[in-house]
């Protein structure tokens, strides 16, 4: 690993940006903004690629990154992380070279790490590339212009595709790390393949291990999890169909790693579903977690019976599945979990509300968005899948926009929600 300091811009910044709204009050407990976003929508703006991890806090700093792009295919867009401390403003720092949006977590120590996809050539091929990682040891004192580089997976240019641009990330308590993603056959695997890149802490390298081979189809979009046991990987079958138009999502497929072994299961399997053949998104999958109790939680969006399934795997490897309330019928497109005071509780967006709920609720009551402009969001928060820690106060959210319409004007927000308020608000 070798010491670098903040590399120049590849490219120019942007030229416009969406215009910033001024700052309300905030009801106590709660607070959101407006935040810098993509100009360009696809294909690689920020809101892409809902199983990543793209916002952590370390005590009072809250870390995120953008997406900076523009509509010229021809040039590479720049990652670029930033910091939030305590109520000031957000600021930028360290820019990397990409093609999609990445991952960030932080450690036990303090550190932060990004984890971001590098293409060799964006005008050949912007999905072919190399994985690096970026940590910024400083980030505890808020320094995101220092960092180490290391490359986690090469690529020579020759051999095809070494890592998928749909990677997950996830940290554990003891800062261990493990990156997941789908890859179809070649490369010395045998046919399709789930792939888990993972380096325990104090490692000098990184292990590869291979999930899932031979397994009829792609699984991409994988949420990985370093768990009191081992790993676990929730994804989903991400098939091109025969005729072009939009990707097959029929299967949920759970990998579990334990004792070095691993087991798949298939959590939903809409295959055989009398509109498997004209519906290509009978599937979504939503969130990977570990509560305190060691119980792993999966969340699958199963359109074929228009249910939210909420799948529990407990410490002794028995499961249980039950329909999260009202969820379809609210209209919620995400679901992510977080623990508050040992209860674990639902954070769902519809398509321009951000709900809560109790797992033990049977309904949901809607955050005060504060008359923000908020649409099309793709939800993300910081967790202990981050490397937030639990004992943190708040529970912080990105709010991205992924509606193609608004752009380039579309605007993105960050919300902090205190936990207290979040109990007090749904008890």
């Amino acid at each position: 690993m070798t010491q670098a300091t903040h590399t120049p811009a590849p490219n120019p910044p942007p030229t416009t940006a969406p215009k910033e709204e001024p700052p309300v009050p905030q009801a106590a407990g709660l607070f959101i903004e407006q935040i810098p976003g993509s100009l360009n929508h696809s294909p690689d703006a920020t809101w892409w690629g809902y199983n990543q991890s793209k916002i952590a806090r370390i005590g009072d700093i809250v870390f995120m990154f953008v997406v900076e792009n523009d509509n010229d295919p021809s040039t590479e867009s720049r990652f670029v992380i930033y910091k939030k401390e305590g109520e000031g403003g957000w600021q930028s720092g360290a820019v990397f070279p990409t093609s999609r949006p990445g991952n960030i977590v932080v450690d036990s120590k303090g550190g932060l790490h990004a984890f971001v996809f590098d293409p060799l050539d964006v005008l050949e091929n912007d999905s072919l590339g190399t994985l690096e990682h970026y940590h910024f040891p400083d980030a505890y004192l808020g320094n995101i212009s220092d960092y180490q580089h290391e490359r986690v997976i090469d690529n020579d240019g020759r051999s095809g595709e070494t890592v998928n641009i749909r990677t997950g990330v996830s940290i554990g308590p003891d800062d261990s790390i493990a990156v997941a993603f789908g890859l179809t056959e070649g490369n010395g695997f045998r046919g399709h393949t789930e792939q888990v890149h993972y380096k325990g802490a104090g490692d000098d390298g990184w292990a590869r291990l291979i999930a899932g081979e031979n397994l009829g189809h792609d699984f991409y979009y994988s949420f990985p999890l370093v768990t009191d046991f081992g790993l676990t990987v929730l994804a989903i079958q991400d098939d091109p169909p025969d005729t072009g138009d939009g990707n097959f999502y029929q299967i949920a497929s759970y990998f579990e790693y334990v004792d070095n072994t691993w087991s798949q299961r298939l959590l939903v399997d809409n295959t055989g579903h009398p509109d498997a053949a004209s519906r290509p998104r009978l599937v979504e999958i939503s969130d990977n977690y570990q509560d305190t109790a060691g119980n792993i939680h999966l969340l699958v969006v199963d359109h074929g019976s228009e249910e939210y399934r909420h799948f529990v795997r407990d410490v002794n490897g028995a499961w249980t599945v039950k329909v999260v309330p009202r969820a379809y019928q609210e209209g919620v497109n995400w679901i992510r979990l977080i623990e508050v005071n040992g209860e674990v509780y639902y954070l769902a967006a519809t398509w321009n509300r951000v709900l809560a709920m109790k797992e033990s609720g049977d309904r949901f009551v809607s955050l005060d968005l504060q008359s923000k402009d908020v649409e099309g969001i793709y939800l993300y928060v910081s967790a202990p899948r981050t490397g937030t820690s639990p004992d943190s106060a708040y529970i912080d959210m990105l709010l991205l926009n992924g509606s193609s319409e608004t752009y380039p004007n579309g605007r993105n927000h960050y919300l902090r929600v205190s936990k207290q308020y979040l109990a007090d608000l749904v008890d």
